[in-house]
Parts: C-alpha cells; sequence; structure tokens
C-alpha cells in the first residue's frame, strides 16, 4: 500500500438565505487544520501527507500541510464543494478524510491501513445507514465519486438534495449512494464516538479513537477545561 494521505477541507460557508445561517457557519479557520494535522500527528506511527482542499493558501498554516484550490469555484461554499476531496489529481492512494469538527483522542494505526474501496462511519440519527465525518477510501477507486460530479452536477445535485439538507444538495447523499461503501463501525467496533449520541451517554471507553460532531455541537464550543481540548490542540 501507498503513502497515507488525510484530506480535509477548508472554506466559507455561505449563509442559508432560506433559514438561516448553517450551525457551523464563520467557524473555522486554519487553525482548525492545523489541529487536524496534530492530532493525527500524536496518534499514527506511520508517516502521512495532509492535503486541504481550501480557499486559503499554504501560507495560512502553520503545519506541513499541502494547501490545493478548488477545481470548481462556483460550488465552494456549498456542501457538494466536498466532492473534491476525490479528485484524482491529488494523488491519493490510502486516504482518509476526516471533517474539521473531529478529535483524535487515541492510536489511528488500523483504521489508516484501511484495505477495502470505500466505508464511512455509521449514522447516528437513525435516519440513514453512513454519514461522513470520516471516511477511509482508496483514491483510484473512489475518483469516480468527483469524477461523476464534474461530468454532470447538475445531474448529480438534483439527486443528492435531501430533506434534512434543507433542499440544498448534499455531498454526503452522494457518497452514500451507489458507491458499494462499508461501514467504518463494522469494520472497526467502537473506534468512533459520536459527541451527542455517544460521549455524552457514556464518555469514551479504551476503544475510543475519534470524537465527532455534529449539528451546532463542536470542539470550539465545549466549555474551557473539558477533557477533550487536551487532544484538540
Amino acid at each position: 500500500m501507498g503513502r497515507l494521505t488525510v484530506v480535509c477541507s477548508l472554506f466559507d460557508s455561505k449563509p442559508d438565505k432560506r433559514k438561516g445561517p448553517w450551525s457551523g457557519w464563520g467557524i473555522y479557520t486554519p487553525e482548525w487544520v492545523d489541529k487536524l494535522y496534530r492530532g493525527v500527528e500524536r496518534n499514527l506511527s506511520t508517516d502521512f501527507r495532509m492535503v486541504c482542499v481550501t480557499t486559503y493558501g499554504g501560507d495560512e498554516f502553520v503545519e506541513d500541510v499541502e494547501a490545493v484550490p478548488f477545481k470548481q469555484q462556483d460550488h465552494v461554499g456549498e456542501w457538494v464543494c466536498l466532492n473534491e476531496v476525490f479528485r484524482s489529481d491529488l494523488g491519493i492512494d490510502r486516504g482518509v478524510w476526516m471533517g474539521l469538527d473531529t478529535i483524535i483522542v487515541s492510536g489511528i494505526d488500523d483504521l489508516a491501513s484501511y484495505a477495502g474501496t470505500f466505508a464511512l462511519a455509521r449514522d447516528r440519527t437513525g435516519g440513514y445507514e453512513v454519514c461522513n465525518p470520516v471516511a477511509l477510501f482508496h483514491g483510484p477507486s473512489c475518483a469516480r465519486i468527483w469524477d461523476e460530479y464534474e461530468a454532470d452536477p447538475v445531474a448529480v445535485n438534483a439527486r443528492s438534495t435531501t430533506k434534512w439538507s434543507r433542499g440544498m444538495p448534499t455531498e454526503l447523499q452522494h457518497w452514500r449512494t451507489g458507491h458499494g461503501h462499508e461501514v467504518i463501525d463494522d469494520l472497526y467496533p467502537d473506534r468512533l464516538v459520536e459527541y451527542a449520541s455517544d460521549y455524552r451517554r457514556h464518555g469514551l471507553t479504551d476503544r475510543s479513537s475519534i470524537v465527532f460532531f455534529g449539528g451546532s455541537s463542536k470542539p470550539s464550543r465545549l466549555p474551557a477545561g473539558h477533557p477533550l481540548l487536551a487532544h484538540w490542540r
């Protein structure tokens, strides 16, 4: 297997004028990318590179982050722009996608060694099978996710719009349909912890590796002295 690439994305979200701003709008900065880089570095024993598809320049990051501009500028700031993390020109062989609102709390060597094609996290809301705070993937195989979008964004957006996405197309609906995903939580039980439904009820266990946040819950909104902030630095 080739060198591991951790890929993320950073951009300023567009406010939703129909229903007010999204709960994450305006809070993400290059510092979040640097914290994610350091979290991976502390908890991974092998070499890796980090790629951030972003509107920011490379000099905005403290850590060794490869800043790559978006290819389709007209969708930047909308959820569908995250489809770009699967572009073949990013040079990803083995890839781990992570949302910026994730906190790594212990070793992830086994997750990073995933040898399958595509795996997504289990959706804790019960509305769908999977969600996308973390994805494990084989870059050449998953390049089709982006290729399909680039070839016909209008058609992909039309079939990627859901009620929960407030009438807007979402990359998650595109990722979870027609691409043969596995479920990370089945492959690596108890390793992923969702903050609201898992952490608040049970805290961390000796198997917990990654805490992810959904909705209005964000690492930056944790109270001072919260135990998770020791891992988000």
